[in-house]
């Protein structure tokens, strides 16, 4: 009986393996697949799926590659544009600080300027696939954010990210599409800041943090006449209209009834007089009291005073101090000035080599060709000379980073192709190992089917043996 069992089950298992195999090689053949199961070709399908998920990283990466080459493309456009526009500006300026060209004139190139510095705006607040292209990492919020008055632009903040967005392009490569609005539009090489208008102050000892161009306003308060050994006092608009700064001296004749302000011009008085103004001769102003009793001679008077940047708090002026700290508390920037040397009561244009913006220094351009501070005509032009300069700075950071972002577009592309082609290799090499050689799989079919044919033969003739086979 044992006999005839392992004649059963080795024909049952033969029958059985040439049916699997015939199922399998008919499988392979209608998919054209040759391995479908894990289990067909352990090495080869370890392979397969390793060479797929190489591939299908690549073509995350190429998608992440035309991400990024989009907004790089928006970027080098948008600052093709405002290449032009700065070319423009640098035009009128030149022109406007030429001397050719004033009044009437100075006043369309201000406008002209303005309309320049809404289009530059725009462009800066530019966005490609929903994200700001020059907000670097807060890609989501505008980088730009624009302060007004009587509808124009009067300050521009750079809210965006210090830092890039990095996007994996490659293996262990990263590239960004997002920039840094305030690396590409600012120049960032800061010098000792220039005074430039006539009050007598100067920068103080410390390390200012102010940025571009800014007014430094040089107030007056009130002055002390010094009334005990002058007998004046302050005249009825000594306070707002007073130019007179630190100390000063007035010279008293009562005899010829005559007052002058540091030894300028002698003015006449009669006595009755509450607001007689006097002007040395620098051109400033004190207005005294002459109602008192006056004595004859040369005294010292003191004019009191306060410094404030861009209309912020004011700070008292010392005039002891070398190191005076104005302080913008809107934008925390801090000027130090030294007090020492000033003598009058003005504005002054104040300018950080090294550190302007494009948008501000072109607020800054515009209102000088406004004259909206009602500069005279030599310092207009002394402003927008220095002005130009400070574009001329800005300019060439932001040409410098033009020549950047070409380069990364350069470098995309190659990196790109070669991308691609690591897909396609390894996609082939997959596709090579998956796909079934049908010439191949029909001959082994054809094998193994004359192979089943003859394993049931068998298995039909020696089942079909009976003992009366044996008797005979």
């Amino acid at each position: 009986m044992a006999g005839w069992g392992s004649i059963y089950n080795n024909a049952m298992w033969g029958i059985s393996y040439h049916t699997n195999n015939l199922a399998r090689l008919q499988e392979q053949i209608s998919s054209g697949s040759k391995v479908i199961r894990y289990s067909d070709d352990p090495a080869n399908a370890y392979r397969i799926a390793t060479l797929a998920d190489t591939a299908k990283s690549m073509d995350e990466y190429a998608s992440n590659i035309g991400i990024v080459e989009a907004s790089l493309n928006g970027a080098d456009n948008a600052m093709s544009s405002m290449s032009d526009l700065i070319t423009r500006a640098d035009v009128l300026i030149t022109q406007a600080s030429s001397g050719t060209y004033q009044g009437e004139n100075r006043l369309a190139m201000g406008e002209e300027i303005d309309s320049i510095l809404e289009q530059m705006i725009g462009l800066a607040n530019h966005k490609v696939l929903s994200k700001y292209i020059f907000a670097g990492a807060d890609s989501q919020n505008a980088p730009y954010s624009v302060t007004r008055e009587n509808g124009k632009i009067a300050s521009v903040t750079y809210e965006g990210s210090q830092a890039e967005q990095p996007v994996p392009v490659a293996p262990g490569v990263n590239f960004s599409g997002q920039l840094v609005g305030d690396a590409i539009f600012r120049s960032n090489r800061r010098r000792e800041p220039e005074l430039l208008g006539n009050t007598g102050a100067a920068g103080g000892v410390g390390t200012s943090n102010v940025r571009g161009d800014i007014w430094l306003d040089v107030g007056h308060t009130t002055t002390d006449f010094n009334t005990a050994a002058t007998g004046l006092t302050a005249g009825t608009s000594s306070g707002p209209d007073d130019t007179i700064l630190g100390a000063h001296s007035v010279t008293i004749d009562t005899v010829a009834q005559t007052i002058s302000l540091d030894g300028g011009d002698a003015v006449s008085y009669l006595g009755t007089e509450t607001n007689l103004q006097l002007t040395n001769s620098s051109g400033d102003v004190a207005h005294v009291d002459v109602t008192g009793a006056l004595v004859t001679g040369t005294f010292n008077i003191t004019g009191n005073g306060e410094l404030s940047i861009n209309n912020g708090p004011a700070s008292a002026i010392d005039f002891t101090d070398d190191n005076i700290s104005v302080t913008n508390p809107d934008t925390g920037r801090f000027l130090y000035i030294d007090g020492q040397n000033i003598t009058r009561a003005g504005s002054e244009a104040v300018r950080v080599p090294g550190t302007g913006d494009l948008f501000n220094t072109l607020v800054h351009v515009r209102d000088m060709m406004l004259n909206t501070r009602g500069l005279s005509t030599e310092e207009q032009t002394n402003h927008l000379t220095r002005a130009g300069e400070s574009l001329g700075e800005i300019s060439n950071t932001f040409r410098q980073r033009i020549t950047i972002v070409g380069g990364r577009l350069g470098g995309l592309d190659q990196l790109s192709k070669t991308i691609e082609t690591l897909s396609y290799n390894n996609t082939s090499q997959a596709s090579s190992l998956q796909e079934a050689d049908i010439v191949e799989l029909a001959t082994e079919l054809a094998r193994s089917q004359t192979l089943y044919q003859a394993s049931l033969q068998v298995a039909g003739k020696a089942l079909s043996l009976s003992l009366m086979d044996y008797i005979k």
